[in-house]
């Protein structure tokens, strides 16, 4: 007795299967919060309206065990497609920063030597402001 191949997929495009056509990568992004850093700086944490390129090549190195400190090789040749399914609503967090040994929080500036300053007078706890985007689902492309 002999056994038929097993057929392919429809829509199978990677040049490993005999077709010079891109493969693509569908990822569905959806969560209560999500945040996507387009422009931040030392108390404020901004989001951006949908999911950012160099935010969806980290999930996928760290999802493939990349160091940090890896170079991103072919990841940051992709190119990316986002489709907002559902855009959230902005939350904004107040969010504080404390050391939990009851020192002092340094300054977010540093000396021209790159260390820290402390606070003057001396601070312990930091306000900061965070957002995130609410319920916003996205398809990712790439």
């Amino acid at each position: 007795m002999t056994t038929a191949p097993t057929p392919e997929p429809a829509g199978n495009t990677h040049p490993a299967h005999g077709s010079d056509e891109p493969t693509v990568l569908l990822l569905r992004l959806a969560g209560p919060l999500q945040s996507w850093g387009v422009r931040s700086s030392f108390n404020r944490r901004d989001t951006g309206a949908e999911p950012t390129k160099s935010g969806v090549i980290g999930l996928l190195a760290a999802a493939a065990g990349h160091p940090r400190e890896q170079p991103l090789g072919e990841l940051a040749d992709l190119t990316l497609g986002i489709r907002v399914d559902q855009p959230g609503t902005l939350l904004r967090d107040y969010h504080t920063v404390s050391d939990y040994r009851g020192r002092p929080l340094p300054q977010a500036g540093v000396s021209a030597k790159g260390i820290q300053k402390p606070t003057s007078p001396a601070k312990h706890t930091h306000v900061t402001t965070r957002f995130y985007l609410q319920d916003a689902v996205f398809v990712a492309a790439l």
